[in-house]
């Protein structure tokens, strides 16, 4: 398992985004779909989304992500698309 972290995913021009959440926490592993999102920052620097863990009562520390092997195949062939553009 790639081990992502959300602050490096440009994820524009349609891009595949890692779909498995990981807590650094508790170990919890599972799909970012079930995440809630909390946003944080302030207005000097931006605000921006956190995910949070499912099963830390705080919320745990979700700070890495990964990709399924099918999300996996996908960032493939969209990456061999841009490639030859």
């Amino acid at each position: 398992m790639n081990i992502l972290y959300k602050f490096h995913w440009d994820c524009g021009d349609k891009e595949p985004s890692p779909d498995i959440a990981i807590c650094s926490q508790c170990g919890w592993v599972g799909p970012v779909s079930e995440c809630e999102v909390e946003e944080e920052g302030d207005w000097e620097s931006g605000y921006y989304p956190v995910d949070l863990c499912l099963k830390c009562e705080d919320g745990g520390c979700i700070d890495e992500y990964s990709m399924s092997d099918e999300r996996a195949k996908e960032w493939e062939n969209w990456w061999k698309k841009k490639q030859e553009k």
